[in-house]
Order: C-alpha cells, then structure tokens, then sequence
C-alpha cells in the first residue's frame, strides 16, 4: 500500500514540475520521461488512473482520467472480463464518489461523461445490462451527477444516431434500439413494436411501467432552472430526429419547446429553436399523428407569439462602431429565421389533401416577410426560395391571401435587385445592410457567389410576380423606369464614365434589371397561355384564340379569353414602353451597354414590328462600331471595348432569337457588315461578331432551305479560309524564326537598340516617342491574320441549334473547313508553346532574348489567390500603357490571347463530332501541338489547357473513335501530367516552399501580399485539382452531367459512362491512369486528395476483375492510402482514406495476400498474423460499408498506425443538429438551388420555369 501511495506522490510531484514556470528543461523532461513510462504500462496506467482521479488537484485529476481514458480505448479488446468490470466500477465510483457535489470544474465533468460513454459504447446490453439504472442514480444523486448523466446521453447519442463513430458502428444496430427502449415510454414502445416483431427492440429487456427519460427530461424542462434547461434541450436536440413520434407527443415536447423560446438566456432559445426546427422537419407521413401538434403552431396566438420572439431578437441587435453588440442573439435570430421558413414550409407543403380555405396563409406570409425585409442579407435570402416557390404553386399564388401581398413582394423583389456587392462599397456604406454584409462575408469570392445568387432569386421573385399580374406589374414598373430616368439620371447624362460602384451605375442597372425581369415575366405568361391552347395554336390575338377555343375547349374559353386580354393589354404597353427606352440619351459606356441589353430583350415582343426591331439593330451597331479617338486613358478605352463587347453579344443574341425576321433584311444587312468590316480600322472582333451574325441568321431561319443555307454558310466561311489558309500563314508558322518575324521582334528591336534599351527596368522608365507609338500601331495590325482563331469558335456556336447538340446537316457544312482550319491551328499552338521555351532563343540577338524573356512574363488575375480586385489588377496594368514596356506587352498579350484563343477554339470544334474526329491523325496532332514543347509552359497554361481544350476533346469522342483518338491521348497524357506534377511538386518540397496545413487553411484574404511561393503553390494546387477532375468527370461522372453519345442519333444518357466501362477495359491506358491517381492521392493538397480517393473507391471493383491490375491496386494504391495515413496531414480527410482500404481489402479477400502483407510490414503489426486473421474474418462476415470502415479503423488505432482522436475529424453529422445558418452553408445551398435550375436555363441567367418546383419540395 505504501509502495502505491509513493507511486501517486512521484506522478504528482512530476506534473507539478511539468506545470512549474521556475522548472528546468532538464526536471521537465526527467518528470515527463517518468509520466511516458506510466502510459506506457496498461495495467499501472488504469490503476494509478484510478488513484490519481480521486486526489484533490484538478490537473492531477484530470490526468489521472485520462491514464483512464486511454486504457478504455485503447487496449480495451486486451482486458479479461473481470478487468473490464473492475475498470468500469472505478469509473462509476469516480463519477459517484469523487466530485464535489456543486460547483464541481467542468472539464472534470466532460472527461468522466466520454469515460462513461467509451465503456458504454462496448459492453451496454452486453456485459453492461443496468446501464439505464447507473444514469436514473446520476439524475438523482447531486447536480454533479446529474451533469455527467445528461451529458452521457448527449454524446452516447451523438455517437450511435449522428455521428460516423466507428466503434458505435460496430454494434449500431443494438445500440440503437436501446437507446429507444431507455429514451422512450414502456408503453410507446410495446404499442409501436407490436407490429414490428423482428426489431432489435424486442431483445432488449423493458422496466414495466418506465417512463422513458425523454418524458422525464420534458417534466424537468417545465420546472428546472436556467442551468438545467440548456443540458436539458441538448439531449433534445439529439433525440428529436428518430425518437417514436409518439414519445414526443406523450412527453409534450413542443409545448415546453415554444416555452423556453422566450427565455431570457440566448443560449437557450439558441438550442431550443434547434429542437423546433427539427421537430419541423422530421419526416411524417399523411396521417402521422404528429400533425396536430405541428398545426397547433399556426394559430393565431402561436404565430404572434413567435412573431415577438422574432421581433424582440431582432431589436435586440446593434452596431457600435461597425461592430454587432451580440453575436449569439445574430446566430439565434439567423437559425429562428430558418425554422420560420421550416414552419412556413411545411404548412403549405401539406397541402396536397387540404383545401386551402381551411388555412388561414395571411398570418404565415406575414411571418414570412417580416424576416424577408431585415436588413442582414443571410437572414433575408432564406425566404427567398419560400417566395419563389409560393409564385409557382398555381393553388397557393391565386390565393386571395397571396394575391393581395403581391404588389409588397413585387416592391420588396424590385429594392434586392441591387449589385449588392458593388453598393456596399459607396452606395451603402455605414447602412446596416453593409455591415452585415461584412460581418457575414469575410472574403471576396464568398461575397460575390452569395451577392450573385440573391440577385438571381431576386430577379425570379420580381419576374413571378409580372407572369401573375402581366399588365398591372409591368404598369407599376415602367413607372418606376420612367420616374428614375425623368428625375434621377438627368444630372449623370452629362457626368465622367461612371465605374461599376458609382451609386448612379448600381441604380441605374438595378432599373435595367427591373425592365429584364418584367420582360422575361411576360413572356413567361405567354408561353403559359401557348400551354392552354387545345391545339397547335401560335396566334395570340383575341379573335383567333376564341375560335379554338370555341371548338376544343368550352369550359376554359372565358379563362384564355381573359389571359389573351391580359397579353395584349401587356405588350402594347410594352411596345410603347420599348420606344421610351430606345429614346432614351445615354453616353456613359456602363449604362450604355445595359441600355443595348435591355433593347435586345425587348426584340422578343417586336416580331409584327419590323421598325422598332430595325431601330434596335441600328443602334446596337452603331454602338459596336462607333469611333473613339485613340488617345484616350487606356482605362477608359478597356470600358469602351467591354461596351462593344456587350454589343457583340447582344447582336448574336437577336440574331439567335428573331432569325426569321432579320432575315426579311438579310441583304440591307450584309451590305452594312461588308461596309463596317471594309474600313481600314475595322477590329477583330467586328471580323468575328458581325460574320457570326449572318451566320446565326442564315443557319437559324426557316424561310430557306438547305442548299441556300449552304451557300450562306460558303460565302461567311470561305471568309476564314482565305485568310486563314494561306501559303503565307502557313510559312509564317514553319519555323521559330518565321514565327518570330510575324511577331514583328525584329523591328521591336531595332526601335528599342536605337533608344539604347538593354534591360527590363529600361523598358519601364523609359517613354515611347512618336515612332514608338507608330510603331505599336504596326505591331497590332500585323496581327489581322489572326482574327479567324476566335471568329471560327464564334461561328461554330453561332450554328448550333442548341448549346449541346449539332443536326448531321451542320455537321456535313463545317467537314470541309474545319480540315483547312485546324492544321495551322495546331501547327500556331506548336510555335507558341516553343517561343516559351528559351533554348529556341540561342541564336537570337541579345536585344530580340531580352524582348522574348521579358514577353513571356505572365501578369494575370487569379480569382481566390490575387489580393487584389480584377478591376484594380487591370487598373495597374494601363499604367505602363506610354512606356517601352507596352511594345513587349503587345507581343506577349497577343501570344496568350491566341493561346487561349486556340485552345479553346479546339475545344469547340470536339462539338462537331464525325468531322472532328475523322480528321487524318488527330489524336497525334492534338497531344503533339499540346504537350510536344512544355518546357516554357507555365502551370496556369496548363490548367488551361486541360480545361478549355483537352477536356472537351476527351469527354465529346464518338464511341467509334474510342479505339482511334482517345486511346492515344488516354495512352499518354497521364504519364505526361503524371511527370509535370511529380516534377512541381518534389521541387516545391525541396525549396521548402510548401504551405503548413494550418497555411493552406488560413484565409489568405487579410494578407498584404503572397510571395512567388505562395502563387506558385496555389497554381500547382489548380492544376492538380484540374487534373484530378478530369478523371473525375471520364471515370465517374455525376448523372446529372454524363455524356451522351453524340455519334448516335436520338441517344440519351443512361447513367452508365461508356467511355468509363471502355476505358477501364484498356490494359495500355489503366496503368498510366492509376499511377497518376495514386500519386494525387498523395500530394499535400486537400481537394485533389480527397477527389483522388473516391475515383479510386468508385474504380476498384472494375479494376479488381484483371489479375495484373488487381495486383497493383493490393500493393501500389493500399500502400500509398497507408502512408496517407500516417501523415497528419491528411487527418481531415481520413474517413476516405480508411473507407478505401477497407474496400480494397474486403475485395482482395480470396484474390490477393498483398493487402495483408503489406500491414504485416508495418512495425506495429508485425508479425501477428492471428490478429490479421480474425480482422478479415470480421471483415468478410461485415454486411455493410460502415461496419467494414469500422473494422478497419479500429484495426489502424488499436495498434497506433493512426490516432483515435484524429479520425473523423472532417467528417460531417450524418443528421444536423438544428438549421445550419453557417454563411458557408447558405452559400452551398443557394448556389445549389441556382444549378440545379441553370441546367434548363437558356441564353438568359434567370431562374427555372414556374412549375419546375413546388413548396413541398423545399426540405426534403
């Protein structure tokens, strides 16, 4: 006894040395050493664990606890039967005996709950049957105890019905059912059970007459104090997702729920508006019993009182110097505002058998508004999915309650159409809807998805309102059009080029927006009216719509009747409207081009108009061509050119949309284009707009036919050819010094040898003369031979019938020029890949290496890793616009343009199929002009590469040329990045340059500056993702985005990837391909990793079926998982890591002993061969993925290959615990519900069609 009581004096006294600031390193690591040989010894560290846990001194306590804690999940599997008890009763004395009975230290509390629940977790219903008792003693004894009880029940749930914990997933299912048996009433549970006779449940032996804590919990909730109630409502929290809903009712949950809303303590209303949010969204069936007590919340009384709530939260909030006063009372605000939604939801989603008479909608859409006007965008964009679900449901939006709110939502929808990126900069700065904005979105790329996708929904709520009311909505608005540009904009007409944050922009825009969504709204309304018509109907007057409805649908007359009247009245307003705006005088270049657009949209409702559509057309083009004299500040000029830009697209735009009508003017207009494209300072891209704009019209129109629209096709084509397939090009591109010539070097360095340039700060300090200006001017109009590289991916689009599908006639037009296109295309992108590379400088002059060294400078914005704006990146770009410098910019801005150009060009042109492919060796030709020279290839050209141009090549081949083009790119492009990015990377780690993890999670956003380092890591990590990606989309591709064959008449996606099933198959291609991933697998980048394992997981199987790739999956890939691991770096993604090997594993069982021999190397492992045994036993005999990862995970921690504490760690709750207002998650779901409507969305960025969607669909 002695000899223990001296062996708790050394520990304490070697913690007090640890903890001492007057103690020596040297008495530090002598008193550590000793502890480390305590832990080290299973069976002193769970007694002297015990003995020290029952000393006075926290830190000696805890301590103590955790010698305990280690014991129990570590070497628990080791302990005899006898040991587990004797481990188990010391926890309980502890947790009885050995705390004070208040005011007892928390950590203490904590640590004796996990202790409880590890013990739990293993031998509850097993060799642990009185479990439920030991917690009743705890709720009785002291408030201590008490703690510890409400606390175990907390995390043993968490665990077993939330949480991927691997050791509650190995005996989930017994688990499960007795926490159902302890949480609910004996009663419940016999009557709920009655018909389930094979449940778990039955084998769990019931108390007669239990009341369950979830009633006992609910009773102490009513009476207990602030200090009880929140541990209280956490144990809720957990429970209220699978409890038996009848326990929820018979505890009566949701009225002591609403109840503690009002409590004074936020953290309270905090947990408890968690637990109604769950209760909300629980699934129910039709009849489920629960929905008396849900309904009990829409009464009148119940509404206001939570209203107040709402409101007395709301009121509760101020900034102070920019600064919120409580960020507790925001987050309970941000997650109240979520239930209303859920509440709001569910009641109009339950509709289905409900007449809406019997639900009184006024006091729910009041609520609803209500959180819709605050000022916290967060908060307010939650309704807005609420709002455009309502405007499409056809039973909810003719409400009356509905209707008479319309002209409030209309207002409210028309005021959050604001860039409210851009206002908060001038606009609304010191407004509370600033603040929040800032106080909600930390960093620039987050502010800009979430700015953006409120808008968008914005937009739709205003378009909604306008299919409802056509006439009265576009009335209101064209008032406040009109009111705005009478009254407001008259003092900025005359005013300098406003930028995108000026005040006058942002409103004006907001007004063109406003007209955009009206316009959209109406056709949206005649659209529907073309639904009704009972026949194949295009007339849209009155007349003819009463005689179809006269002969085939009687009982809706009167209904078209009255739509058909509401059209009209609509668009002769909008006609009349459409004639304001064109008269409208706007010189500012911003404004302008939203003016261009506006107009375009307008054309729509211009089809019997042919002069207001002739009027539009002329001021497009004169937009587009007007003259600006060149001496301007280049930063005005780059807006003038976006405004001509702007007026491309708008031109392509209506020559997509009103083909048939242009056509009636098809030749006025040719000659036009002929006249602008004739003049000496006509631009390339006037060459491209203005040919694609015949193009669309003559390919679009129904009013000729084929061998018209070929010869239109010829004369707009045979443009491109001439020039483009010329002796003269095609020389130009024959060597590096011809090349070089074209690029007008030569004479760049003779002007520069004459004003004695010879170094690169040379070319920044000194001016350019008038020769040099001269000069300049030559350089870019050398390049007119250049301008068919975008004008032929223009015109490939601009013959498209829609975004994704050719028909075989255009296909047969563009075989001929596409083979007198792509040579010299390829052969360019050849010549512009070895100018990058500096060997092919040695025989140039000095001056001439000096002008390529210093072109092939890259300068670029690069959105997430830039630190500053694209608008301040180009800013000071211009400033070296009058310096020697702008000479060799021009060379290496007109090489990466045409770079970019080229790839992207070739990425197009993968759309045309059979005569793409078809093309003599164009496999070869594609890798060769790709990837031939890269030793001047910069990371972010090759990112590029993949995703504009190598991705399409890959993922458009025709099955049939499988075997003929993909097999060779497939056959070496693996082996190529594999090599780049082995290269990048190992060169990163050499210089030490590479980021900590804590670095690479770090917002970078605060930071004055990335070093090259920094940059050239970010790089390296987009290209990794971007190849990783790649395979991502060729081997498993999501349903939503698989590729059709396109060789295939009338094929549709089935979601199956052939090319997957074909690739797989390759014995030449899998090797390269699995390489390549198992390297990514390994790379210190999250993304790539985490991207890298669930190809592979998904692959396996396949690849498991061939006995050479068997091998190297059992060996190369699980070893490389294994070593991933092992480094803590991949400790967030870990929950992949070990579902992989298990996978590996349970497949190699039968097939392959390398998996085993492989952990039998490692040192922990070796050797023990039995345990390996009775691990793939378990592991064959596993039903499912869980159990399996399970197994595997504790095989890797018992034996320290990885740390318990560390698995799971980036895992997320398979249930939330109340709505998620993180602004991460509300970007993810807005964005979500943005691209799941952008797939039907065409040409316009708005929202889907009204009746994609219904309330009912909003939670589920």
């Amino acid at each position: 006894m002695s000899d223990d009581k001296q062996g708790v004096n050394l520990v304490i006294q070697a913690l007090e040395v640890i903890h001492s600031p007057t103690s020596s390193n040297p008495e530090r690591a002598s008193a550590q050493a000793h502890l480390d040989q305590l832990n080290a010894d299973r069976n002193a560290s769970c007694f002297f664990g015990f003995e020290l846990a029952k000393q006075h001194q926290d830190i000696v306590r805890h301590f103590g606890l955790n010698l305990l804690g280690r014991c129990i999940s570590k070497d628990w599997s080791s302990f005899n039967p006898a040991e587990k008890t004797q481990i188990k009763d010391w926890v309980l004395t502890l947790c009885f005996e050995g705390l004070r009975d208040v005011g007892e230290t928390n950590f203490i509390l904590e640590k004796l709950a996990v202790l409880v629940v590890d013990i739990a977790k293993r031998e509850w219903l097993q060799t642990w049957t009185d479990f439920d008792d030991v917690l009743q003693i705890m709720w009785t004894k002291t408030q201590s105890t008490r703690s510890i009880c409400l606390k175990v029940l907390t995390d043993l749930i968490e665990d077993v019905f939330l949480n991927d914990d691997p050791v509650a997933g190995l005996r989930s299912p017994l688990l499960s059912a007795g926490l159902i048996t302890i949480m609910t009433s004996t009663a419940v549970v016999n009557a709920f059970y009655a018909s389930h006779p094979l449940s778990l449940v039955h084998g769990v032996q019931l108390k007669p007459d239990s009341q369950g804590w979830l009633r006992r919990l609910s009773e102490e909730l009513e009476r207990g104090t602030d200090d009880q109630a929140l541990p209280i409502l956490q144990v809720l929290r957990v429970t209220l997702s699978w409890v038996i809903t009848k326990a929820i009712i018979d505890a009566q949950i949701m009225q002591r729920v609403c109840v503690a809303l009002t409590n004074h303590n936020v953290r309270i209303r905090i947990c408890a508006v968690d637990c109604l949010y769950i209760m909300l969204t629980r699934p129910l069936h039709p009849q489920d019993e629960f929905l008396p007590e849900i309904y009990t919340l829409y009464q009148p009384e119940s509404i206001k009182a939570l209203s107040d709530v709402w409101r007395n939260t709301s009121e509760m909030l101020q900034f102070r110097n920019g600064t919120l006063n409580d960020d507790d009372a925001y987050t309970m605000l941000k997650k109240f505002s979520e239930t209303i939604m859920a509440l709001a939801c569910f009641k109009l989603g339950a509709t289905q058998g409900v007449k809406l008479e019997e639900i009184d909608l006024a006091n729910v859409l009041d609520l609803v508004l209500m959180t819709w006007q605050h000022n916290s965008l967060i908060i307010s964009g939650m309704s807005n999915n609420f709002w455009c679900s309502v405007l499409r449901d056809e039973r909810l939006n003719s409400h009356p309650h509905v209707t008479e709110r319309l002209l409030q939502i209309l207002q409210l929808g028309s005021q959050r159409l604001l860039h409210f990126e851009d206002a908060r900069i001038q606009m609304l700065k010191g407004s509370e809807v600033q603040m929040y904005l800032d106080l909600d979105l930390e960093n620039t790329p987050d502010l800009h998805a979430f700015c953006t996708n409120y808008r968008r929904f914005a937009f739709d709520i205003v378009r909604m309102v306008v299919f409802k009311r056509p006439k009265d909505a576009t009335l209101w608005i064209r008032e406040q059009v009109r009111n705005f540009f009478s009254k407001e904009y008259v003092d900025a007409a005359d005013m300098a080029f406003a930028g995108k944050t000026s005040p006058m922009y942002i409103s004006a825009e907001t007004k063109f927006a406003l007209i955009e969504a009206c316009l959209r709204g109406v056709l949206r309304y005649r659209e529907h009216l073309h639904l009704l018509e009972s026949t194949n109907g295009s007339v849209l007057d009155v007349q003819s719509l009463n005689g179809i409805v006269a002969v085939s649908a009687p009982s809706s007359k009167e209904k078209k009747v009255e739509m058909a009247n509401e059209l009209q009245n609509a668009q002769e307003h909008i006609i009349a409207w459409c004639e304001e705006i064109i008269s409208l005088t706007i010189r500012d270049p911003l404004v302008l081009g939203r003016q261009i657009s506006v107009l375009v949209a307008f054309s729509s409702f211009l089809r019997t108009r042919s002069d207001l559509l002739f009027k539009i057309l002329e001021k497009v083009i004169e937009t587009a061509t007007y003259y600006y004299p060149e001496d301007v500040i280049e930063s005005t000029m780059n807006t003038i050119r976006d405004l001509r830009g702007r007026c491309g697209v708008e031109l392509l735009r209506l020559g997509s949309t009103l083909p048939d009508q242009l056509w009636e003017i098809y030749p006025q207009l040719e000659t036009t284009v002929n006249n602008i494209l004739a003049k000496e300072n006509a631009t390339e891209d006037e060459h491209t707009i203005f040919n694609a704009l015949l193009l669309a019209i003559s390919q679009r129109t129904r009013s000729i036919d084929g061998e018209q629209k070929s010869e239109e096709f010829s004369k707009v084509l045979v443009k491109i050819v001439r020039v483009w397939d010329t002796a003269e090009v095609s020389n130009a591109f024959g060597s590096f010094q011809s090349f070089a010539s074209t690029l007008m070097i030569e004479h760049i360095g003779d002007y520069l040898s004459k004003r004695q340039v010879i170094s690169g700060p040379q070319l920044d300090n000194m001016q350019l003369d008038a020769a040099g200006y001269e000069l300049l001017k030559a350089v870019k109009k050398a390049r007119n031979w250049a301008w068919p590289i975008r004008a032929s991916r223009k015109f490939v689009e601009a013959t498209l019938d829609t975004p994704t599908a050719l028909r075989d006639f255009e296909r047969q037009l563009w075989r001929e020029p596409i083979a007198r296109i792509i040579p010299n295309l390829l052969r360019l992108l050849e010549r512009i890949s070895g100018y990058y590379n500096e060997h092919n400088w040695q025989n140039l002059d000095p001056i001439l290496r000096l002008i390529a060294k210093e072109s092939i400078l890259e300068r670029f914005w690069l959105h997430g890793v830039s630190q500053v704006t694209r608008d301040e990146f180009l800013e000071a770009s211009t400033k070296s616009s009058d310096r020697c410098r702008e000479l060799v910019h021009a060379v290496g801005h007109f090489l990466r343009r045409t770079r970019e150009y080229c790839l992207s060009s070739l990425g197009t042109f993968s759309l045309l199929g059979e005569s793409f492919y078809t093309l003599p060796n164009i496999g070869n030709s594609i890798m060769h002009a790709l990837f031939g020279d890269t030793q001047g290839t910069s990371l972010h050209v090759w990112s590029t590469t993949i995703i504009s141009s190598l991705r399409h090549v890959i993922l458009n081949c025709p099955q049939g040329h499988y075997s003929t083009v993909l097999s060779i790119i497939m056959t070496t492009f693996p082996h190529i990045v594999l090599e780049k990015l082995r290269r990048e990377w190992t060169g990163l780690m050499d210089r030490g340059a590479l980021q900590t993890k804590e670095e690479e999670m770090e917002d970078q956003e605060g930071k004055e500056d990335l070093s090259d380092e920094m940059m050239e890591e970010s790089l390296l990590r987009h290209l990794s993702y971007t190849t990783v990606k790649l395979f991502s989309d060729i081997l498993t591709p999501p349903l939503t985005t698989m590729r059709i064959d396109r060789s295939v008449p009338g094929s549709i996606g089935t979601g199956k990837s052939v090319m997957s099933d074909w690739l797989l198959q390759q014995a030449d291609i899998v090797p390269g391909v699995m390489m390549l991933l198992s390297f990514c697998l390994t790379i210190n980048d999250t993304r790539s990793s985490i991207h890298a394992a669930k190809i592979l997981r998904a692959i396996v199987p396949t690849l498991m079926e061939s006995d050479d790739l068997q091998r190297y999956v059992c060996h190369e890939v699980f070893s490389a998982t294994i070593r991933c691991i092992h480094d803590s770096y991949f400790v967030s993604i870990q929950t992949d890591l070990v579902n992989l090997l298990a996978h590996i594993y349970y497949l190699s069982l039968g097939k392959s002993t390398l998996p085993r021999e492989i952990l039998l190397s490692i040192p922990q492992l070796s050797g023990d061969v039995g345990m390996i045994k009775q691990f793939e036993d378990k592991l064959g005999a596993a039903k499912s993925d869980r159990a399996r990862r399970s197994l595997m995970h504790e095989l890797l921690v018992d034996h320290e290959i990885v740390g318990r504490e560390a698995y799971g760690r980036g895992a997320s709750l398979k249930v939330k615990l109340g709505a998620d207002v993180t602004t991460k998650e509300v970007i993810r779901r807005f964005q979500e519900s943005v691209s799941l409507r952008q797939e039907q969305e065409q040409q316009q960025n708005i929202l889907v069609k009204d009746e994609e969607s219904g309330i009912a669909k909003l939670f589920e």
